[in-house]
């Protein structure tokens, strides 16, 4: 069976296009995903910041195929694109959702287990 991955691209502001581009994002995941053989969704928000997963369609629509069991890993450019550290309650609501649909995290450097406390 083919590893289901969801691909999220975010940038918070426009002036972080710089730093996080957009454009690489969209290029690099999907060709780093389809070498690791991974079936991909691409959930591509755009510029919009994390303050709340409300102001965020694209990611409610991944959590929603998370919980439906259409996601085995999650893969972005780093672990600060689906969350901030800062907003605690969304965040370990989203990791427990993780967590119990057994989906991980990865980057291209790294993998992630939101059953971990910290890892994540």
């Amino acid at each position: 069976m083919s590893t289901r991955c969801a691909i999220y691209i975010r940038v918070s502001t426009a002036k972080q296009e710089d730093r996080y581009s957009l454009k690489q994002q969209r290029e690099d995941l999907p060709r780093m995903a389809a070498d690791r053989g991974w079936t991909c969704t691409i959930y591509d928000e755009g510029v919009a910041s994390a303050e709340t997963i409300a102001a965020r369609p694209k990611f409610q629509r991944l959590l929603a195929d998370v919980r439906s069991g259409l996601i085995d890993v999650l893969f972005v450019k780093e672990i600060e694109r689906i969350i901030r550290t800062g907003s605690r309650q969304e965040r370990g609501e989203v990791l427990d959702l993780l967590t119990k649909h057994k989906v991980r995290i990865e980057t291209p450097s790294n993998a992630y287990d939101p059953a971990i406390e910290n890892d994540a």
